[in-house]
Formats: C-alpha cells, structure tokens, sequence
C-alpha cells in the first residue's frame, strides 16, 4: 500500500500528513520530539484494513510552525481544523507517550466523533516529577561554532540502551528539524490530564511496554475512567512500533476491530 504525503493549510499552521489506505480512519499522532516517521513499520499493514493518517505535531517534522505558541487545547484544534478540512467525521486516535495525551485531549474535545483512543506510554506526572523531568532531560540546545551541539541533539535522541543507532539517527534528525523541540513538552507539563480522562466518552487502552516507566501510571489511569482497558507488551520498553511491530499491530487490530461496533457513552 503506497503512503502519499500532503500539506494542509489551517489558520493554526500548515500540516504535514502521511496517509494510506480506505475506511474507517485511524488518526496517529507521535511522539516529542519525533515525526510521523516513527510510525512507517506499521502504516502499510494498517492502512490494508483502514484509513490511516499519521500527523506531523505543528513545529515537527515537515509540519510548518504554529501561527502562536500552542498549548494542548491548541494543539487539538489544530488537529480538529485540519481533520475538518480533509472532510473527515468520526475516527479512531493513536498517540505515542506525549503523543498520547494529545491524543486523550483530541479524543475529550471532539466527544462522540472519537470511534476510540489507543495511549501507548499515557503519563499522569504529578507537578514534582515534571519539574524534576524538566530540569533533567528538556534543556534548550544552543547552536556550537564547532557544531558540539549536535552531539547533544544525538544524546537527546539515545535516551534509551535498548534503542538502535537508526533510530537515535532518526531521532536525531527530527529534532533538528523541529522548529522548537521544547514547545510541545512545555504544553504537555502545563497540562493536567485527569479531567480528559473522567470525561472521556469513548474507549481507551492504555499501552505501555513491560520497562516502560510509564506502566506505573496504570491503576491511577483506570480509576480515572469508564472506559479504559489495559495492556502491557512484555519484554518492551519504548518504541513498539519499530522494535515490537507484530505485536503491537496484533494490539492495535484486536482493539479497532472490538472496538467498531461500540457506541460512545
């Protein structure tokens, strides 16, 4: 299945999406600093079954930059105005960690146009451990003279001893070409999420990997919504789509598939 790639002109920005197949839509939004690339492995078997959109973050990827610094209501109407503008109703999200919480506040705006959300890696940072994430991992990046500041782009990018060199690269690149790396951590630390998700009408499941820090969150996760469902990818810690991609694709299919049928609350 080919994977074209378009831009959409919004009053918030211009978006850059890649998208395959037909049907029901599966909207996927990354991860910060990341792109839509981060969901290549699994596009082309998705998109058999569906109509898959994945999103480049306004300021990431080949997405231009946002018309105002954006917080996460922003950023999901920015998403409403380009899904809007492709004629598009009613649809099913993915989000990948921060990408995740866009995705629980897309799925809480839109109400009963959300078919369902799928939040692989969904955080509920409390404001000490945001502060302390802050001061350890989000520090801006000052251009070097003898270009030293890429090695700590590339360091920014191999936040993890499981990850490959190809995707650190990648990694790499994107924040490179992000037009602020830091803007969407700095909506997603001003943000509590827990009103979404006791308003949520849809279903959700929480995805994290067996290592992933974020599986902690997960009974916090459960008493804040109706809706929610759970599970955990052994032997997996980051970036199920790359490094996990059967079963995550497995996930994901026995999700849309239980899910196509459910009305919202």
């Amino acid at each position: 299945m080919r994977i074209t790639r378009s831009l959409y002109e919004t009053k918030f920005g211009t978006h850059h999406i890649r998208e395959a197949g037909s049907g029901v839509t599966l909207v996927m939004l990354h991860q910060t600093a990341d792109s839509s690339r981060e969901f290549l492995k699994i596009i082309p078997a998705l998109s058999q079954s569906y109509r898959v959109i994945a999103i480049d973050t306004l300021g990431y990827g080949d997405s231009g930059p946002s018309t105002t610094e954006l917080n996460v209501e922003g950023y999901s109407h920015s998403k409403i105005a380009l899904l809007n503008a492709m004629g598009i109703e009613d649809f099913f999200i993915l989000g990948n960690h921060t990408g995740a919480t866009l995705a629980v506040d897309l799925a809480y705006r839109i109400g009963k146009r959300a078919r369902g959300v799928i939040a692989n890696g969904l955080a509920l940072w409390n404001g000490k451990e945001k502060n302390r994430l802050w001061e350890l991992l989000y520090k801006p990046i000052e251009i070097a003279e003898d270009g030293s500041h890429l090695m700590e782009f590339w360091e920014k990018a191999k936040y993890s001893s499981e990850l490959p060199k190809e995707l650190i690269h990648r990694g790499c690149i994107d924040c490179l070409k992000a037009d602020d790396f830091l803007a969407a951590y700095r909506a997603i630390f001003d943000y509590d999420l827990k009103p979404a998700l006791a308003k949520l009408e849809c279903p959700l499941l929480v995805v994290t990997g067996e290592y992933d820090p974020m599986n902690r969150y997960s009974d916090e996760i459960a008493k804040l919504t109706n809706f929610g469902s759970f599970c955990t990818v052994k032997d997996a810690k980051f970036h199920l789509a790359d490094l996990h991609t059967d079963k995550y694709l497995n996930i994901i299919f026995d999700f849309l598939s239980k899910s196509l049928n459910k009305p919202c609350a």
